[in-house]
């Protein structure tokens, strides 16, 4: 799946939670920008994502998930 692709996606998923969801989980982040459970740990160790963890539980806005989004748009 391209970029454009996903972007369409985050959009929509952002569109039907506004101002209901603010933050998805690990497998909601990986589902989105089409990576692996290791790729997604590599992005929190390296600091490309930020993420709130509670208990066992890893979160992630979805505010800085579009972010990564947008920086990474390739406009070919």
């Amino acid at each position: 799946m391209d970029i454009s692709n996903k972007l369409s996606r985050l959009e929509k998923l952002l569109d039907q939670q506004t101002n209901k969801k603010k933050w998805l989980k690990s497998a909601e982040v990986k589902e989105l920008l089409g990576i692996s459970h290791g790729t997604l740990q590599a992005m929190r160790n390296n600091g490309t994502i930020k993420f709130s963890r509670i208990g066992g539980m890893i979160y992630y806005n979805i505010g800085d998930v579009d972010k990564i989004m947008e920086e990474n748009k390739n406009d070919r």
